[in-house]
């Protein structure tokens, strides 16, 4: 990626001049300290390397007990090692670059599964290269990384854990980023089924036909096991409806998986939602076993078992409820025909990780981030360098109360930091020079991709039951694996609409993505109430009113990016979006596809060169007060403009030049 000469410059006159650039060789120190024996850890010490009582690492740890410090020398250690549960440990190298231990390129160098543990005085390198795999992997809490270089590895140190301090440490030729931050994932499983068995209780079948397939069968290579479950219709092309349906009850499930692959099925697509039985493929969920909606649609082929996950907490269903696994068509299995196997019942429980603490630390060269944030709230940057990242300096995503604090950005090929979905964000007496393309900037608050079933902000509408208004992954998206799709079934005039809640925060720009499939144009009105049978958008304060906002054009075949500005409408922090299309075929004749739509809103800086150049300073996206605080801006030999649209809202700025 070229990287531009224009910079953003972001310092507190405090600190009274620039950094000294560094040196961007790989940083080597050899540094050697000594720590007082019973100053770390609270019982013995166990001493690790030539002519000590211990030859390897992992040995010492293994006779070690909880509150032992364990005094590794300098050596270099080929060895994976572990703090186990149970031990809190001090690890004491010798110093950077002496006391040096290498993973062999295999998985994690160090884990820490105990909290209050140490480790201190060390290389790391070689760790595997996978974004799973880590120099230092931390499990658990309070725990100190001081004093350790950490190069080679997938992510430099991978935090789960909460209140941990890293100080002093360099991270740098990371495979992904230099630091990671994520939460803990545990699963518990709650129900499995690979039809090895007979149905056991809770299982029942529907079949719309006599004849067939709608049962377990030991042909077709099952994914695992020697029997899975089979749905087809019969050599007389007769139309057949195969269901299978559990009724879980028990603990809070979260997450549904299953296998399936197909024998030839053309595609039959499933409602958004539907009473009773419908004529479709895939997977639907219920609270009552009569009111269905989508879950999963079966693709146009998928012939090889592929695993298939879900997250359904946000149907609200708890701890009773129904899946039915279907498959409609007119020919036996080997024509047609659905297959599923292994189908498992979750509860999945997410652990953020908070207040964890990077302190005096360098970050470089890193093939993604310097620091990836994607989980917990209330962390701290303080005093750290972060420069030649391939990506950002810093990538915050989905958190609030982060704070950087006198550090410095320089040549990140991206931008200095990056923020996603994030509240309260402090960035004071930082440096952010010769970003490739933001010192700052964060994207658009709400973003709707489809990749996942819409949360409880949207509503769709329909004026006729032959309507298609709905998730598909049949065609081709703009992004991802899924896209909107709005048509009709059959021959005869249908209205689909669907309308998004913005509530929390005013906003300036909505952003899109649209495309049509032979749609005749039916021009909105500038205003109307209630419906219109047109297409396009339209925006409203109290989804009864509405005023048009985007005329579809008259041809727009192939995907483009459309953008909206919101404020002459005076929309406020609470109102509604409403995308529709209205005609009388089927995709192909009619119809319109939406993807990646975003809601936020556009602010710029920008600053001046003496030679009237302009160049971008800041962009974000932002919603809501304390959305970015910045503070001391100092913009050296330029003149310092700040501009943001309408219905921005920002916690401040402050702009100052020199």
């Amino acid at each position: 990626m070229k990287r531009t000469l224009s910079f953003l410059l972001i310092l507190c006159i405090a600190l009274g001049g620039l950094w000294v650039l560094p040196n961007t060789d790989k940083p080597l120190i050899e540094e050697k300290f000594e720590i007082p024996e019973g100053t770390v850890g609270t019982r013995g010490t166990l001493h690790v390397g030539p002519s000590q009582t211990y030859s390897t690492i992992a040995t010492a740890i293994t006779a070690a007990i909880d509150g032992d410090t364990i005094r590794v020398h300098q050596q270099t250690y080929t060895e994976r090692i572990t703090i186990p549960s149970g031990k809190q440990l001090h690890l004491i190298g010798d110093g950077i670059g002496l006391t040096i231990i290498d993973g062999s390129n295999t998985d994690d160098v160090i884990t820490i599964n105990e909290n209050g543990s140490t480790v201190k005085g060390f290389t790391v390198r070689n760790g595997g290269t996978g974004s799973d795999d880590a120099g230092i992997l931390i499990n658990s809490n309070w725990n100190l990384i001081e004093d350790v270089n950490v190069t080679d590895c997938g992510q430099g140190i991978l935090i789960f854990g909460s209140n941990n301090t890293m100080e002093n440490c360099t991270l740098y030729d990371s495979w992904y980023n230099g630091v990671k931050k994520d939460a803990k994932v545990q699963t518990t499983s709650l129900y499995t089924y690979g039809f090895e068995a007979s149905l056991p209780a809770g299982w029942t079948t529907y079949e719309s036909a006599v004849g067939g397939t709608n049962g377990r069968i030991t042909t077709s290579t099952p994914n695992s096991g020697t029997y899975h479950w089979a749905m087809a219709s019969t050599t007389s092309s007769m139309y057949k409806l195969n269901e299978l349906i559990y009724h879980y009850t028990g603990t809070e499930c979260n997450q549904v998986t299953f296998y399936s692959k197909d024998a030839g099925d053309e595609q039959e697509i499933m409602s958004s939602s539907f009473s009773g039985h419908e004529n479709s493929d895939g997977v639907a969920i219920s609270s009552d076993n009569t009111n269905w909606q989508l879950l999963w649609q079966a693709p146009l082929s998928f012939g090889t078992y592929s695993q298939y996950i879900f997250d359904i907490s946000s149907f609200g269903l708890g701890t009773d409820f129904y899946i039915k696994f279907q498959q409609y068509d007119n020919y036996e299995l080997g024509t047609d025909g659905i297959m599923w196997d292994d189908i498992g019942f979750n509860n999945i429980q997410v652990i953020p990780s908070n207040d964890n603490n990077i302190r005096n630390s360098t970050f470089n060269l890193n093939l993604d981030s310097g620091i990836s944030i994607n989980s917990g709230n209330g962390d701290i940057i303080t005093g750290c360098k972060f420069y030649d990242n391939l990506d950002h300096g810093v990538d915050i995503q989905d958190l609030s109360n982060i704070q950087i604090k006198d550090s410095w950005f320089y040549a990140n090929v991206d931008n200095g930091v990056y923020i996603s979905n994030s509240n309260k964000i402090t960035i004071q007496n930082c440096t952010v020079s010769n970003s490739g393309l933001s010192g700052i900037y964060s994207p658009p608050s709400m973003f709707q991709g489809f990749e996942s079933a819409l949360p409880g902000t949207w509503a769709t509408w329909s004026s006729t039951g032959s309507g298609r208004n709905q998730r598909t992954n049949a065609y081709s998206p703009n992004t991802g694996s899924y896209e909107w799709m709005m048509d009709t079934t059959t021959v005869g005039l249908n209205l689909n609409e669907l309308v998004y809640h913005h509530t929390g925060f005013s906003a300036s720009t909505l952003t899109f993505y649209a495309r049509e499939t032979g749609e005749e144009v039916h021009t909105m009105p500038n205003s109307f109430s209630g419906t219109d049978y047109s297409d396009g958008i339209a925006v409203s304060t109290d989804n009864v009113n509405w005023q048009a906002a985007w005329q579809t054009p008259s041809s727009f075949s192939t995907y483009s990016k459309y953008s909206v500005d919101l404020t002459p409408f005076s929309l406020g922090s609470d109102f509604y979006i409403k995308f529709q299309q209205y005609d009388d075929n089927p995709t192909g004749t009619d119809g319109i596809f939406w993807d990646d739509i975003s809601v936020g809103n556009y602010c710029k800086c920008f600053f001046k060169y003496d030679d009237g150049k302009t160049s971008c300073l800041i962009s974000f996206f932002g919603g809501g007060y304390d959305k970015l605080i910045i503070i001391c801006l100092v913009f050296w030999g330029c003149y310092c403009y700040i501009g943001h649209g309408t219905g921005c809202s920002i916690g401040f700025i402050l702009c100052t030049y020199g």
